[in-house]
């Protein structure tokens, strides 16, 4: 939501400096900084660019999120699950081999599940580790802006 209430607030500024009139550039991306001087069709053309990548960047994110949390439901179901068979094993008699084979059977099952609890964890902690990366990216290019008002 604020992505889009972004967008309509970026309209071109005018600076009055030494009787000069400057046109300041508002961006979606706060990088003026990187593109000083430019004129208003190469603006229009930045403008849209960083319109359409910060809506990619919108729905990928959304969709990732959709992603782990989707499969981590499924990982909760699979443990419930697996909680309800273990409890199930005490309900009923079996003999001590059928015993044993049923028994076998779950705790390879558990065994899966906490390798794909581990492997959902690494794939986590690499796509927070990149968020993070392009979070600090675009917090820099932020900061040159304002450096130039400093």
């Amino acid at each position: 939501m604020f992505y889009f209430l972004k967008i309509n607030t970026c309209i071109l500024q005018a600076a009055i400096t030494d009787n000069d009139t400057v046109a300041t550039w508002n961006f979606v991306i706060p990088s003026t900084c990187l593109y000083k001087g430019v004129s208003y069709s190469t603006y229009k053309i930045l403008f849209m660019m960083q319109v359409i990548q910060g809506s990619l960047i919108l729905i990928s994110e959304c969709a990732c999120d959709s992603f782990f949390f989707g499969i981590t439901m499924h990982l909760c179901g699979q443990l419930e699950l697996l909680g309800i068979q273990f409890t199930e094993i005490n309900k009923k008699h079996y003999d001590e081999k059928r015993h044993r084979n049923v028994l076998e059977s779950l705790v390879k099952r558990h065994c899966q599940l906490i390798a794909l609890t581990r492997n959902i964890e690494d794939a986590f902690n690499i796509n927070i580790l990149l968020r993070l990366l392009i979070i600090s990216v675009v917090i820099a290019s932020s900061g040159m802006y304002l450096n130039q008002f400093f």
